[in-house]
């Protein structure tokens, strides 16, 4: 199941941590709900931590690319933070590396950020 937390790690910058699978089905409307929340709270600086996300498929990588465009239309920026390999094996072969901005780390994220 997946699960979510949520912290304020820089003035200004907030990191979505989740943990599980990132699968079709309710938890992961949910994670789209908080960052819909975090974006219409009026952050604009959004790390989405996946370090300890095992699995993603196509629904949760839409996910993905609509957050990073609800963020991107309200001017802020979206990163996605510390991606396992079979993630990231599926945003490079999907080629939606080229709308997604990843870094390797939360830290290398907030950085990126600031």
């Amino acid at each position: 199941m997946l699960e979510f937390q949520q912290r304020t790690i820089e003035p200004g910058v907030t990191v979505l941590s989740l943990s599980g699978k990132m699968h079709l089905g309710n938890r992961l409307s949910d994670a789209e709900n908080a960052v819909s929340a975090i974006i219409e709270s009026g952050q604009r600086k959004l790390v989405l931590d996946l370090a300890n996300v095992a699995y993603i498929d196509s629904a949760a990588l839409g996910m993905l690319l609509v957050s990073t465009g609800k963020m991107q239309s309200a001017g802020g920026k979206l990163i996605l933070a510390a991606a396992a390999q079979r993630v990231l094996d599926l945003i490079q072969m999907t080629k939606t590396s080229a709308v997604l901005t990843l870094a390797d780390s939360v830290e290398a994220a907030v950085a990126s950020l600031a």
